[in-house]
């Protein structure tokens, strides 16, 4: 097997790593996401096996840790039965943030169960002089939900991800709906920035969009990479589809460098 392989859901890419001895590090993830001395990738899932049950462990590009990864699970549900890991179709994974159940669909498209949510009620929150609309979403990571103009995310982002009126760093989406089957999104994760997609934060825009009474409890939540499907019930259920990039072996001097053999 090879050390590594990666995948993207509409752009946003992980590496999953299947070397055993790879390091369960902040350093190592940061190390091997490096566009310019590692692989390159916006994150890192390092699966393992817990009493016969699939687990991962989930690094972002700048070495925090995440929870749980929408677009991330969806990529470790095709990995694992690309490799045969797994030899059913609906199956769980053990996460940080509790137990997810992956469903892969006929045409190779993943259904993630994300689990029970919380909304909270709508806020005010000033950045730059200017008084924004938000919503906190909390799906396993944390969000801030802005309705304000999608293109935003890119100043926007940068400022609200560590404001002051939060208790730790959230995850930023800022959000337009053209109707209430529909939202349009940009997202500025915590951890790598300005993604083109992510399948946690569109769930979370959607989460907030309908508590907010703006949207049916199914959505197309369209992001610069593509379009995701979300689902609101008692839990958020998210839809799209992983796409192979590359395999292959860890360099003897990405070995050293990573502390390997």
């Amino acid at each position: 097997m090879a050390d590594f392989a990666s995948y993207h859901v509409l752009g946003n890419d992980y590496l999953v790593v299947d070397r055993a001895d790879f390091p369960h590090t902040a350093e190592a993830a940061r190390l091997v996401c490096d566009r310019h001395r590692g692989v390159g990738s916006d994150g890192v899932l390092l699966p393992f096996w817990t009493d016969g049950v699939p687990a991962v462990r989930i690094f972002n590009a700048d070495g925090s840790e995440c929870g749980r990864s929408g677009n991330g699970l969806i990529i470790l549900a095709r990995h694992l039965r690309d490799t045969g890991a797994v030899k059913t179709d609906r199956f769980t994974v053990r996460t940080p943030a509790g137990p997810t159940d992956v469903s892969i669909r006929a045409g190779g498209s993943v259904q993630v169960s994300l689990g029970r949510y919380l909304a909270g009620d709508p806020e005010q929150l000033e950045v730059d002089e200017t008084v924004l609309d938000a919503t906190r979403v909390d799906i396993g990571t944390p969000h801030c939900v802005v309705l304000t103009s999608p293109s935003s995310a890119r100043r926007l982002g940068p400022l609200l991800v560590g404001h002051s009126a939060f208790d730790q760093r959230y995850n930023i989406e800022c959000v337009a709906v053209p109707d209430r089957s529909t939202l349009d999104v940009e997202i500025w994760e915590r951890g790598a920035g300005y993604t083109l997609a992510s399948g946690a934060g569109g769930s979370a825009a959607a989460v907030a969009a309908h508590a907010r009474g703006l949207t049916e409890p199914v959505v197309r939540v369209r992001m610069p990479g593509g379009t995701v499907q979300v689902e609101i019930t008692d839990e958020v259920l998210l839809t799209s589809r992983a796409s192979a990039i590359a395999g292959g072996f860890f360099a003897s001097d990405l070995l050293a460098d990573l502390g390997g053999e």
